[in-house]
């Protein structure tokens, strides 16, 4: 059932109609009912339904019943990603890196992939929420400092020159927070990427950090913190 507005970014309010308020009622009845039965088993398929619309709404009906599930639906909508996907991200983000070995005991390779690991870690930190229901800023303070520290090592092995093939990575964190560590020895490249991100969602979280590595890095001649959060 697609009532429109909910899946666009930023977010639009959506139109209000008589229709609409009347499909929006349907679906809160409902769910009611389904939150009433407590048959998690029967939600799971909302869950992971291909409509976006579907996620949303189980997202935010079915949140008593299984809260990882449910956020993960509701991220998965807004993002456009399966569910699944949002599920593994969470709590791959969750995860802490081993103990040993430290960073001053990895090899430089162990170390970039560290950084591609820390970064996809700080990617998932996006989805999860803090007790408040707001961003978990514990988990994101704690993935930035990794980032940092990893940076840190290889910048003492005098190293950076092994993350640039992380500029062409799938993934976004990984693109750009490379790019800004490799600023300093490939300024062309790394600000072309850091250029495209900027511009690849106005007010997205991704496009804003890029945007101000470039204006710190142009401005200062030197970015400090890796990532800023």
């Amino acid at each position: 059932m697609h009532l429109g507005g909910f899946m666009s970014f930023p977010p639009k309010t959506p139109f209000r109609s008589p229709e609409r308020d009347k499909l929006t009622a349907e679906i809160k009845a409902i769910a009611a009912e389904l939150s009433r039965r407590k048959d998690v088993d029967a939600l799971m398929p909302l869950f992971n339904h291909e409509n976006p619309d579907v996620r949303f709404w189980a997202g935010t009906q079915f949140m008593s019943a299984n809260s990882e599930w449910a956020l993960a639906a509701f991220s998965s909508a807004l993002e456009d990603l399966p569910t699944r996907d949002i599920l593994a991200l969470t709590r791959r983000a969750r995860e802490l890196p081993p103990s040993r070995p430290t960073l001053q005991e990895m090899s430089v390779k162990q170390l970039v992939d560290r950084f591609e690991d820390a970064c996809m870690r700080h990617y998932g930190v996006r989805y999860l929420t803090g007790e408040d229901g707001g961003p978990c800023y514990s988990a994101i303070s704690r993935v930035s400092s990794e980032i940092g520290r990893v940076v840190g090592e290889i910048e003492n092995r005098d190293a950076v020159s092994q993350l640039l093939p992380l500029l062409d990575h799938k993934n976004v964190v990984v693109r750009r927070c490379a790019a800004q560590a490799c600023l300093p020895i490939a300024e062309a490249h790394a600000t072309a990427v850091l250029e495209a991100i900027a511009q690849c969602g106005t007010g997205s979280e991704d496009a804003v950090e890029a945007a101000d590595a470039l204006q710190h890095w142009r401005g200062e001649g030197v970015y400090g913190s890796l990532p800023r959060h």
